[in-house]
């Protein structure tokens, strides 16, 4: 036979049972509460410190989503804007690097160098793809396109001038 105390752990712990459950419970029909689309103009994300990490928001130009780094800046931009749809990468210091989009005339592709010169341009065109290289300073160095006609391709000296040409 049990004695009265035995009797009333047993029944602690089944108490402590029952309130476990009830909490499970009311999580479970909070959830299923929870609304399964939420409207807003602007979404925030942050980090477990409260930082602001990620941002989703519709404006002016369209709907536009910005991941930030630990340090605020923002890295990486999706933006589905009207007329330049695109995808822009930046270094850790803000700096453009990267940019692929979508403009009237076609895709392209830019790549940038730490000083946010354009250093490398991939473009497909209605008329065909082109590739275009720069030094430093921005100035074209390299020239390749691809049309229907055929190929081209033109290399420039430091100077601007046209040093080689095929055809």
């Amino acid at each position: 036979m049990a004695t009265e105390e035995g009797l009333e752990e047993r029944l602690e712990r089944v108490e402590k049972e029952l309130d476990t459950i009830k909490t499970a419970t009311a999580a479970a029909q909070q959830a299923a509460r929870a609304p399964r689309r939420i409207v807003a103009t602007e979404v925030v994300l942050v980090d477990e410190k409260g930082k602001v990490r990620a941002a989703l928001a519709v404006g002016e130009h369209g709907p536009r989503l910005v991941l930030l780094d630990e340090n605020g800046e923002a890295r990486a931009i999706l933006a589905a804007d009207k007329d330049a749809p695109g995808l822009a990468l930046r270094n850790e210091k803000g700096m453009p690097r990267a940019w692929l989009g979508v403009k009237e005339v076609g895709p392209g592709l830019f790549l940038t160098d730490e000083d946010g010169e354009t250093r490398a341009l991939l473009d497909a065109f209605d008329v065909g793809p082109s590739l275009s290289l720069a030094d430093e300073k921005g100035e074209p160095r390299a020239f390749l396109v691809l049309t229907e006609v055929g190929a081209a391709l033109q290399l420039y000296d430091e100077n601007g001038e046209l040093m080689w040409t095929a055809p």
